[in-house]
């Protein structure tokens, strides 16, 4: 849970400020400490902090802010926000940040997957509040690996972390494999956004599919069109032409047009107005439980060199842009699968030579690839973050990497 009800990175002082000003206490979903314990110890302590949210149900650990415990006859009972002291930025020519990253990674078992975001303090050049946004795990439990506590699972209780018994740690195994179940059966009923095709004609389909990991059917609200962003002048995702460059930047290709939402059992499908008969292939699904797909129809690599792969790779872009704001709009910020799949014998016209998928794949109708990232990577760097997928979708063309990105994993079309 996102006690912030933003973005972590559109987190700002005044957003601090108003928990100290509220007296919001430390709760299951919120955690404060003055300052960093940068000893061993320290780092154990702070996997234990991290392990436990995942293992519950996700909370915010919010750095640099004085703890005032609060006691009746004798006993705590609360633990409230005092004065906003910061972090120091950096420690031992290191930054802060780089080292609150690389100590969660170091200190849990499986990683946990973390947003941390620096907060200004004004006035105070050299300090910041430090907040860690921890999502509940798909892939829980995690337990500690370093201290004292190496090999303990926690849980978070109230305030406190507490360790998890022997049956609450079989209750996490069995959580992750039912949101498995749950999560492969609706890719199953939505065939994985694949779309069947005739292997006679001259088109293909192309697909996106962005699916949060944990499923929720009431995480959208199919009749806030701002947080769904189509109270815009544009919306659906326009497929470019054969006829245009293929080195376009996926924010042009990412063209949100007018277009017309309709209510469905699932949740809303947009579609372009102008709608000849490719256009009606061109819809975007938005299900209540988050489950995001673009469908396409596509033409085959043609003389001029339809250059499949970047044009796809583009497309992904666009979408993944997209998906990532609304899900961050309706407060989802853990992980989500992203696949990306073509239900035929697809070209990649390179080098003055057709390379035809299905020689290499003999027998298969389609191809699926799929990455699971963390979304709160996706608002860092969406690039980096998706491009091990898109070197995955050049593969099947038999080329070794996307070469619609430099070496420092920009895109550049």
């Amino acid at each position: 849970m996102n006690i912030f009800g933003k973005k972590i990175s559109e987190i700002v002082h005044n957003d601090i400020k108003q928990l100290v000003d509220t007296k919001t206490p430390e709760s299951t979903y919120l955690d404060y400490k003055r300052e960093i314990d940068f000893t061993p110890e320290g780092k154990a302590e702070l996997g234990k902090d991290v392990s436990a949210f995942a293992n519950t149900e996700g909370g915010t650990l919010v750095l640099g802010v004085e703890e005032r415990r609060m006691k009746e006859k004798g006993k705590l009972v609360r633990v409230e926000p005092g004065n906003i002291c910061g972090i120091p930025q950096v420690h031992k020519q290191q930054e802060t940040g780089l080292w609150l990253e690389q100590t969660v990674k170091s200190n849990t078992r499986r990683i946990v997957r973390t947003s941390i975001q620096p907060v200004e303090i004004p006035g105070n050049e050299h300090n910041k509040v430090f907040v860690i946004y921890v999502p509940k795990s798909n892939h829980a439990p995690h337990m500690v690996s370093s201290g004292e506590n190496t090999g303990r699972y926690f849980k978070r209780r109230n305030f406190q972390n507490e360790i998890a018994e022997e049956y609450e740690v079989r209750e996490l195994f069995e959580r992750s494999a039912r949101l498995e179940v749950k999560l492969n059966q609706y890719l199953s009923l939505m065939r994985h956004g694949l779309r069947p095709g005739n292997p006679a004609d001259d088109w293909y389909n192309l697909s996106f599919v962005c699916c949060p990991t944990i499923l929720d059917d009431r995480l959208i609200d199919i009749t806030e069109k701002d947080r769904l962003l189509i109270d815009k002048p544009a919306f659906v995702l326009r497929t470019p032409e054969p006829s245009e460059s293929a080195r376009l930047h996926p924010s042009r290709q990412y063209v949100i047009s007018a277009g017309e939402a309709t209510p469905s059992i699932w949740g809303l499908t947009i579609r372009e107005r102008n709608q000849n008969l490719l256009d009606q292939e061109r819809k975007l699904n938005v299900h209540r439980n988050g489950y995001m797909e673009f469908v396409t129809r596509v033409p085959k690599a043609d003389e001029g060199g339809f250059y499949v792969g970047r044009w796809a790779i583009g497309l992904l872009l666009g979408f993944m842009d997209y998906c990532t704001k609304v899900l961050s709009a309706f407060q989802y910020h853990g992980n989500v699968l992203v696949l990306l799949g073509i239900n035929r014998s697809v070209f990649l016209h390179q080098g003055g030579r057709d390379l035809p998928i299905v020689e290499r794949y003999p027998g298969k109708r389609h191809i699926l690839i799929n990455d699971e990232v963390f979304i709160g990577d996706l608002h860092t760097d969406l690039y980096r973050t998706l491009r091990p997928l898109a070197d995955q979708f050049f593969n099947i063309f038999g080329i070794e990497k996307a070469d619609c990105f430099d070496e420092d994993d920009n895109y550049i079309g």
